[in-house]
């Protein structure tokens, strides 16, 4: 069995290569594809991969952001890959708790995909502190919620079929029962945060695409069910007030996911894919930087 880790990636410079390093513990292959950073990233990508050949850069794509864009990695490596192997979404500022290898190879044969529980770091007025004595460090974050579960890693199968323009591919039914956990680090510093908002807001007007990191911080702090804090400055960087998170070791997603994912009949399936698939179509195709 091999683990491929597909990666979109722009502007995240201060994490991506720690996030490429730990995936290598698992991963046969760490496949990136740079949306045009500014940041340095990919000059970090371009040592990293001149330096570990299981790093390989897909190269650079200038167009604008879309889920789907980890389908061309998909389809220009696949040939790599077998029936019994495994893709995974990886993201470029997250780090798994439980190790993919060992949590895959544990599944019955019939499991097609996995969700994530995501532990979710935020931005706090200690963190704030902390990087005024002694730097960011976002390893030292310690303050969390488990609020979000989404697919991150799909089986090759004899008949894998996943179309340009689609997020992952069709007819994936069977679930498995328990969501592999990973903490998430989106918001690391004030300054990080106020980059990410921008590259996301300039991502277009689509409600879908990053809504949830659109619109003021009012709406930002309310879609999440957390109290800003009574400073604006705190409420541009994001800060969320400690007594609203969890700081806990364990890392236990039972409370906020008590129940497995839902599994679907393989007809509803695929018939909910073909209709994802029919809606992207429109798409442009895609051209990667020298193409």
């Amino acid at each position: 069995m091999k683990i491929f880790a597909a990666m979109t990636v722009k502007d995240e410079a201060d994490i991506v290569e720690d996030v490429i390093r730990a995936a290598l513990s698992w991963a046969d292959l760490v496949l990136v594809m740079d949306n045009g950073s500014t940041d340095g990233t990919w000059e970090v990508l371009e040592r990293l991969a001149a330096s570990e050949e299981r790093v390989v850069l897909w190269g650079r794509f200038l167009g604008r952001f879309r889920d789907s864009l980890r389908q061309q990695i998909f389809a220009d490596f696949r040939h790599l890959s077998a029936p019994g192997d495994w893709w995974c979404r990886l993201d470029a500022d997250e780090f798994y708790l439980d190790d993919p290898r060992q949590f895959l190879e544990s599944l019955p044969s019939r499991v097609d995909h996995v969700f994530s529980a995501s532990f979710q770091f935020f931005l706090t007025e200690e963190d704030l502190a902390r990087e005024r004595e002694s730097g960011p460090d976002h390893s030292a974050m310690s303050w969390y919620l488990c609020n979000h579960s989404e697919i991150r890693f799909v089986q090759h199968r004899p008949r894998t079929l996943w179309p340009q323009h689609t997020v992952w591919p069709l007819g994936l039914a069977h679930p498995a029962t328990t969501r592999i956990r990973l903490r998430h680090y989106q918001y690391r510093t004030a300054q990080q945060v106020q980059g990410r908002l921008a590259v996301r807001a300039a991502s277009g007007p689509d409600a879908v695409l990053f809504g949830h990191e659109k619109g003021s911080a009012e709406q930002w702090y309310r879609r999440r069910g957390l109290t800003p804090p009574a400073d604006p400055a705190l409420q541009a960087a994001r800060v969320v007030l400690t007594s609203e998170l969890q700081n806990s070791p364990v890392f236990d997603p039972t409370a906020a996911y008590p129940d497995p994912p839902r599994r679907r009949s393989p007809q509803r399936a695929l018939a909910e894919s073909v209709i994802a698939a029919a809606e992207a179509v429109s798409a442009p195709f895609l051209r990667r930087l020298g193409d």
